[in-house]
């Protein structure tokens, strides 16, 4: 949670691909019209957040650097989605490794290389959407991996697959 949550909101400007994000979560809170090729799940999570934050969508993201107001920015709903899907990606790490069959120094080693990957670390400090992506491939390698010991089309099969 330390290495997530410290420090989440500075800076309080626009950093690196927020002018994307952060844009995509503008027009979706909007209504205006954007085209982007990626899948919008990750960007719908956010525009979410953002709106349990009192976002209205109307600050600019356009320019790395810009300074971003607080009183109409809660950075902390923008910014703390992806700090929480980064979090959540450590333990779910670990829970894989042990029903992979490792033991529990090895799961606690993949866990830790989870909790410190410098790449992991910073992707989800800020308005992106890789530790949407990211979430999302270790819960179903961790659902495959698990659905293993169950019967095939049981409640608990159903549920992890």
């Amino acid at each position: 949670v330390l290495t997530r949550w410290t420090g989440l909101c500075y800076p309080m400007q626009v950093v690196w691909d927020e002018v994307h994000f952060a844009g995509f979560v503008n027009g979706y809170l909007t209504g205006s019209y954007f085209f982007d090729i990626h899948p919008p799940l990750g960007k719908l999570a956010l525009a979410a957040s953002a709106t349990l934050g009192g976002y209205d969508g109307k600050t600019s993201w356009a320019t790395i650097g810009n300074p971003l107001p607080e009183e109409s920015v809660p950075l902390l709903f923008l910014r703390g989605l992806p700090a929480l899907q980064g979090t959540l990606t450590v333990p779910l790490v670990y829970l894989t490794a042990r029903e992979l069959g490792l033991s529990v120094p090895a799961a606690l080693l993949s866990a830790s290389g989870m909790l410190f990957d410098v790449c992991a670390l910073v992707e989800s400090r800020y308005v992106l959407t890789d530790s949407t992506l990211l979430l999302a491939i270790i819960l179903q390698l961790w659902a495959s991996v698990s659905s293993d010991r169950f019967a095939p089309l049981s409640r608990e099969w159903l549920l992890r697959t």
